[in-house]
């Protein structure tokens, strides 16, 4: 979660924070107002995975250059709601001049909002678009695909559907071992649908009452230490 101009915007990873852990979703929240100050726990590990997703992501951007494939790019937000407003209208733009790909694709509904590694374009029809129309494609460096890159691509692919009209058939991932994964977006929206209403619930009520109990999440966590104060206080 971001504050942007005061206002608190959402992404698919405070979706899956929520799903590892509320107590993770209550900490980001206080700590995104302002009401705590949290020190972040230092996690070399976890920057140089970061580092290799982003070496990964550009290595999949470049092959499509070889290929001579079509690829629009969204320049990168910077700070201010204009600024994701204006990343939002490049993406849309994008999509109407019938790019093959969009490389970091800017997307939003209200409060929520995302930014796609890749959109594709395939040949099925879109109100908004016409003969063609947009599918999620992630980039990710591990070689199996997770319940996390799910959650992320079907918000992905809820935000797509509101600019072209319909929603996309397919998700994709492509995995650190370059292998392509596919998964059709109606066989887990609904597990997504509910997710997303429960996240909205405890959010308007401040995820009360919450504790750090122990997940396999606090390996990667950055609160990590801060709960761990906890538990031996």
């Amino acid at each position: 979660m971001q504050l942007i101009d005061d206002r608190l915007f959402l992404s698919a990873s405070d979706l899956v924070a929520f799903m590892e852990c509320e107590h993770l979703s209550a900490l980001d929240l206080r700590a995104t107002r302002g009401i705590e100050t949290i020190e972040p726990s230092r996690d070399d590990a976890a920057l140089l995975v970061a580092r290799k997703g982003d070496e990964h992501e550009r290595a999949y951007l470049e092959r499509l250059h070889a290929e001579n494939v079509d690829v629009a790019v969204v320049p990168a937000v910077a700070h201010g709601l204009g600024d994701l407003d204006e990343a939002v209208e490049r993406t849309i733009q994008a999509m109407r001049a019938g790019a093959d790909v969009i490389y970091q694709g800017a997307l939003r509904d209200g409060d929520w909002r995302g930014y796609a590694d890749f959109l594709e374009r395939v040949a099925s029809p879109s109100p908004a678009f016409g003969d063609y129309s947009y599918e999620v494609l992630d980039t990710k460096l591990a070689r199996t695909t997770r319940p996390r890159f799910v959650v992320q691509l079907c918000l992905y692919s809820e935000l797509l559907e509101r600019v072209q009209g319909r929603p996309p058939e397919w998700m994709h991932v492509v995995s650190g071992s370059g292998e392509r994964h596919s998964f059709r977006v109606d066989e887990f929206s609904a597990f997504y649908r509910r997710l997303r209403r429960r996240y909205e619930v405890r959010l308007a009520a401040a995820f009360p009452d919450t504790y750090p109990q122990p997940v396999t999440h606090c390996e990667l966590c950055g609160y990590s230490d801060h709960c761990e104060t906890r538990w031996e206080g």
